[in-house]
C-alpha cells in the first residue's frame, strides 16, 4: 500500500516538473474555480488548499479538480479519475482530522506550501503543495509527500 501511495505522490509530483524547469503550464484555459464561501485562511495560497480541502471533503471532485493546475487537469482528464487517485493515494487528504498550514516559500512565480495533515487514524503526514499562478488565481499544479506514517522527517 505504501509503495501505491509513493507513487500517486511521486506522479502529481513529476505532473509538477513542467513548473520546477520553469516551462509554460497554459496550453488551455482553466476550468472555473467553484464558487463557494473562502475558507478562513492566512493567505491565498492557504484558502485553495483548504477549499478544495473542503470539495473533498462534501465529495465535490468537481469542484475539487477545478482548484488543480491544467497539467493535473490533463494528466486526470476528468473529475473521476482525478478522485479515484485521491480515495486511493491521499486519504489523509480526502478526509482529513486536521489540517495545518506550515512554511510557505516562493521559487520564482511559484509557492510551495508545507501542510501537516492528520488523517482519521490520528497519524501525521507532511507534504508540500506545489502552486502556480494562473490569471492571478492559485492552482495545485503537484503534492509530495515528505514523510509517511513512522518515517524520521
Amino acid at each position: 500500500m505504501g509503495t501505491l501511495k509513493t507513487t500517486a505522490a511521486a506522479l502529481l509530483f513529476l505532473l509538477s516538473g513542467a513548473a520546477w524547469a520553469g516551462a509554460p503550464l497554459l496550453t488551455q484555459a482553466p476550468a472555473q474555480a467553484p464558487a463557494q464561501a473562502p475558507a478562513p485562511a492566512n493567505n491565498p495560497i492557504e484558502a485553495v488548499i483548504q477549499n478544495q480541502i473542503l470539495a473533498f471533503q462534501a465529495d465535490n471532485f468537481e469542484a475539487a479538480f477545478a482548484y488543480a493546475a491544467p497539467n493535473i487537469q490533463r494528466a486526470f482528464g476528468n473529475s473521476r479519475r482525478f478522485a479515484q487517485m485521491i480515495v486511493n493515494s491521499f486519504p489523509m487528504v480526502w478526509r482529513p482530522a486536521d489540517v495545518q498550514y506550515l512554511k510557505l516559500t516562493r521559487s520564482g512565480p511559484y509557492a510551495l506550501q508545507r501542510v501537516m495533515v492528520t488523517d482519521q487514524q490520528n497519524t501525521l503526514h507532511i507534504l508540500v503543495y506545489q502552486l502556480v499562478p494562473i490569471n492571478q488565481d492559485w492552482r495545485i499544479s503537484g503534492v509530495q509527500i515528505l514523510a509517511m506514517p513512522g518515517e524520521r522527517i
